[in-house]
Order: structure tokens, then C-alpha cells, then sequence
């Protein structure tokens, strides 16, 4: 590697240390403990006991595979997002974690688990039902985040989030109905 590169990235890495650090204390400075912090909390703790006692429990690893696709979409989305500001997370649950991993990985899998549970028996009630809470979380629930401050739009639109969440529920549910075929014939 040249000097030049090995000095670019030695600045690169100081920056995302500058950054780091900034990031922790605005986090203990205007996250930790503040009413946004606590709801934040509860929104990742609740859906949890809620998807728990509504779980269809003979179905629960199919499910729970349809949401684990379904959060690491939006894990791998959101890392992507933030790093080319499409949007921004001025409120935080932990520091060094993704950075909206209550929405990614519990708000919106859980959702969604409860619709697939319920409506995933043909495509048809499965599309019309994903469609329905897909514009219900695009455009009712993101602005709802928006305007309590978790969630900050710079480059992004709704309209973007209510297609991926149609697109990735049907990719999930459309990946889960192919290994149950496979899995049968075996």
C-alpha cells in the first residue's frame, strides 16, 4: 500500500473515533434517560411479550424465520441508509448498535410475524394484508417516529419504506413457501 493510502486511511480512522466519541456523549447526554429513552425501551421490550403470547406455537420457527429475514433486510437496509444519509437517528437506545434496532428487529418483524401468522395461508390474503400494514407503517407509524424525533428523513421518502416493506415480505414469505416444497419432498 502506498504512504498516501496508508495515511488516508489512518485519517479515516481517526474521524470515525472523533465520531464515535461524539456519538457516545450525545447519547448520554440528550438519550439516556430521557422520556424518549424509556418509551424507546418499552417499544422493544413490549412487542416481545405481546408477539410471545399471540404466537401460534406449532408454527413459531417458521415465524420466527419469516421475521428473522424480515430484521435482517432491515439491519442490512438501515446499515446502508445511515451511511449514506438517507436518513438519521437522533435518539438511540445503546450506543455502538444499530442504530434504530428496535423498528428493524422488533417493532416491524413483529408486525409483521402477527400478519403472517394470521394471513399467510394464500398469496392473495398475504399481498392484500402486507399491503394494508405496509401503508400503515410507511405512513402512519414512520411519521408517528418522525415527529416524536427517532427518525429524521434527509434523502429517504415514505413511499420507499412502504415498498421495501411490501417487497421484503413478499421475498421472505415467497423463500419460506420454496424450502417447505423442498423440505416436503425429502
Amino acid at each position: 500500500m502506498s504512504l498516501y493510502l496508508l495515511n488516508s486511511y489512518h485519517t479515516i480512522e481517526m474521524k470515525q473515533q472523533e465520531l464515535h466519541q461524539l456519538s457516545l456523549h450525545f447519547w448520554l447526554d440528550h438519550n439516556l434517560w430521557t422520556w424518549k429513552w424509556w418509551l424507546l425501551l418499552v417499544l422493544t421490550v413490549l412487542p416481545l411479550i405481546i408477539w410471545w403470547k399471540v404466537l401460534e406455537k406449532t408454527k413459531g420457527f417458521e415465524i420466527a424465520f419469516y421475521g428473522s429475514m424480515l430484521s435482517l433486510s432491515a439491519l442490512i437496509l438501515d446499515v446502508i441508509g445511515s451511511e449514506w444519509d438517507w436518513w438519521a437517528y437522533p435518539v438511540k437506545l445503546l450506543p455502538g448498535i444499530p442504530p434504530f434496532i428496535t423498528a428493524d428487529s422488533i417493532l416491524v418483524p413483529v408486525v409483521f410475524m402477527i400478519v403472517y401468522q394470521h394471513y399467510s395461508l394464500t398469496w392473495k390474503t398475504f399481498f392484500i394484508s402486507s399491503f394494508i400494514t405496509a401503508m400503515i407503517v410507511a405512513f402512519l407509524c414512520e411519521p408517528i417516529m418522525i415527529w416524536v424525533g427517532y427518525y429524521q428523513l434527509v434523502k429517504w421518502k415514505l413511499v420507499y419504506s412502504f415498498l421495501y416493506y411490501l417487497l421484503a415480505t413478499c421475498i421472505a414469505r415467497y423463500l419460506i413457501v420454496k424450502i417447505k416444497r423442498l423440505s416436503s419432498k425429502e
